[in-house]
């Protein structure tokens, strides 16, 4: 099985922005890269968009409104990447030009433009705990990915995205 870095590396970033909806009632705009499977139209890598930027951290991207479509700046948080199911995402509501997307810098992918924030470097930052419940917040969206591939996988009928 491919880890995580590997699965993401190959998509193609798609960079349009959309309400992605969870269990519990989550529902959060993420930014949707694409699928780790050529051709695949149903499993999609998304990354958590916010709009609170004066939480930036050091992998974080803030974006004006003029970029996006959206009447606000938002945040990309390039560190919380998650998969989800096709019928989980909602229509589009903004979406990053192709010039903006080249100038990010994605994990995997590179990039030129500078992050927003300053590094988070200790639980004493208030950014750490805000990050643990964005973290969480991407876990309600991906729960239903994860739920839906580890009983595949109990049943010896997974295909592990090789």
């Amino acid at each position: 099985m491919k880890s995580m870095y590997e699965l993401y590396k190959g998509i193609k970033c798609l960079g349009d922005l959309r309400v992605v909806h969870g269990i519990e009632g989550a529902s959060r705009l993420c930014m949707l890269l694409g699928s780790p499977r050529d051709g695949d139209r149903e499993v999609f890598a998304v990354m958590l968009c916010s709009d609170e930027v004066e939480n930036a951290t050091s992998l974080d991207y803030v974006v004006a409104p003029e970029h996006t479509g959206l009447s606000h700046p938002i945040m990309i948080e390039t560190d919380l990447v998650g998969m989800v199911y096709r019928w989980q995402i909602d229509k589009r509501s903004g979406g990053l030009s192709t010039a903006v997307l080249d100038e990010i810098e994605i994990p995997y992918r590179g990039g030129s433009l500078e992050p927003s924030g300053t590094p988070c470097m200790s639980y004493k930052d208030h950014r750490w705990q805000w990050k643990l419940k964005e973290l969480a917040d991407l876990d309600k969206l991906t729960y239903l990915f994860w739920e839906i591939f580890w009983m595949k996988e109990d049943s010896s009928d997974v295909d592990d995205f090789d």
